[in-house]
């Protein structure tokens, strides 16, 4: 998740996987990995938009909650400054921006988005999934170092979580991906 390399012809840093689909079984740590790496992102990088799409209001307080938590029980010396903290937002002092919003058809589409998680995709109702997946990916694709994290349980095979899950069993593998990012 967190491997990333310097693009020197664009002056970035882009994460060497973009894309990541982690399609696994119930009770497995999926979340609590998850919080960790936001945690992560919030405290070593910048100017930085992160966007958690969630089942619904629910759920994205559950989840806000759980970012909290490891924030407040951080080191004094690792604390991120907090500008602003609410049920769904949490501003720091390094201008990074991590909103939680459910998962509706229009949720986050004029928002930049630096890194997009989709927690439990797989659970949200399969139109609704749908809708909400095509009207975000255009957002998240305009950046050159944006990264898009789908996390779930697997559900149903008439779900976009499925459809997206078999494209990426056609798709290059990492290995491929590596040379590519060597040729560059």
């Amino acid at each position: 998740m967190s491997e990333e390399y310097y693009d020197a012809k664009n002056d970035l840093v882009r994460p060497k996987n973009p894309k990541i689909l982690l399609m696994q079984s119930r009770q497995t740590a999926k979340t609590t990995t998850t919080v960790c790496y936001i945690v992560w992102k919030m405290l070593f990088t910048h100017d930085k938009n992160i966007m958690l799409g969630s089942l619904n209001k629910d759920t994205c307080e559950e989840f806000m909650d759980k970012i909290k938590n490891v924030i407040m029980r951080l080191p004094f010396f690792m604390k991120m400054g907090i500008t602003s903290m609410s049920k769904k937002m949490i501003v720091t002092d390094n201008r990074n921006r991590l909103i939680c919003v459910p998962t509706t058809g229009s949720s986050g589409v004029s928002f930049t988005i630096h890194y997009l998680i989709l927690d439990e995709f797989g659970v949200i109702p399969p139109a609704k999934a749908r809708a909400y997946y095509t009207s975000i990916k255009p957002t998240l694709s305009s950046l050159k170092s944006g990264q898009c994290i789908i996390l779930s349980t697997p559900r149903s095979s008439s779900h976009v979580f499925y459809d997206i899950y078999r494209r990426s069993l056609l798709a290059p593998t990492n290995d491929n991906r590596e040379k590519e990012l060597e040729k560059a």
